[in-house]
């Protein structure tokens, strides 16, 4: 049951990915979550999607995990904006 519920929010993430790459432009040298930098956020999507995709445990985890902290850093950043 676990990993069926953890499948179903990798394809959300996915999802939010694909998203996000077909409706943004490339943002190059991000300062980004936990302070790091992302030199291209469209190569580095790719990577994590790819290794959503294609790898298993943790490795799979890891890039689930990164494409959530990406998306709520996104989220709050454009609130902040909006404030």
């Amino acid at each position: 049951m676990k990993d069926n519920k953890q499948e179903g929010y990798n394809q959300i993430a996915l999802e939010w990915v694909e998203k996000y790459l077909s409706e943004n432009d490339t943002i190059i040298d991000l300062k980004s979550f936990d302070g790091i930098i992302i030199h291209n956020t469209h190569t580095t999507l790719r990577i994590w999607i790819n290794r959503l995709k294609d790898s298993k445990n943790r490795e799979q985890h890891a890039s689930f995990m990164k494409i959530k902290k990406f998306k709520d850093w996104l989220l709050k950043e454009n609130q902040n904006e909006t404030i």
